[in-house]
């Protein structure tokens, strides 16, 4: 394989490594759901935008490597897809066909743990929801709370101090 190709393997490979984690902390997401633990849910989501910016790092990589391997192969066009850039360089780009089928498989799995998630977090919105509706009914006879107010004095002792 060629320097360019070699890269690309690497990328791919460490693509492959983040969406791991990625599903990892997608599973842990799910967990701290169920348990409801906010500080659990906020920490996840921090380590979900380190993440998001490694992969936008790795994906801004990926295509300029691309793009270097798509001219030193003789394409006209510099945005190649990976399966014609595999086919010109041979079998020796049997490595790089493997890191970008597994890193199909882990975009797959990613992308079913997100769905679950967003519905486990809609749900829990929708729960939220329906308290406040629950409590704003409640409220609607405009319930007074603190001091009373002032009344008017009756009975036996107001009759004997008069």
């Amino acid at each position: 394989m060629t320097p360019d190709a070699d890269r690309m393997f690497e990328l791919l490979e460490a693509e492959c490594s983040l969406y791991e984690r990625l599903c990892e902390l997608l599973r842990d997401e799910r967990a701290a759901f169920a348990r409801r633990d906010p500080r659990e849910l906020e920490r996840i989501a921090l380590n979900k935008e380190e993440l998001a910016d490694e992969g936008r790092l790795l994906e801004e990589s990926r295509i300029a490597v691309a793009e270097r391997l798509a001219a030193a192969l003789g394409f006209a066009e510099p945005r190649v897809r990976l399966s014609a850039l595999c086919a010109r360089l041979g079998p020796a780009a049997q490595p790089v066909v493997d890191a970008a089928s597994r890193l199909g498989a882990q975009l797959a799995v990613a992308r079913e743990l997100l769905n679950a998630n967003r519905a486990l977090a809609g749900s829990a919105l929708a729960q939220v929801q329906a308290t406040l509706r629950a409590l704003e009914g409640a409220s609607a006879g405009n319930p007074r709370y603190g001091p009373a107010l002032p009344q008017q004095a009756t009975g036996r002792l107001v009759r004997q101090s008069a």
